[in-house]
């Protein structure tokens, strides 16, 4: 996720992690499919989303 965040293309994510284009590309399918998706700008504003209710959950708030 932290690739596709930073707008790398399935050759780049592939020569970072060690794997073949197309195994990336897949991958990045099974990412979105799970997701819901069906694009990049939907799946990052869901990661978005995800990560600011997770880190909502660390602060503490009084009153009403």
């Amino acid at each position: 996720m932290e690739a596709i965040a930073a707008g790398l293309g399935n050759k780049a994510i592939a020569r970072r992690l060690d794997l073949s284009p197309r195994t990336v590309e897949v991958h990045r399918a099974n990412i979105m499919r799970r997701a819901g998706t069906t694009n990049i700008a939907e799946l990052l504003r869901l990661q978005f989303t995800a990560e600011l209710g997770r880190d909502a959950g660390n602060y503490i708030h009084f009153g009403a």
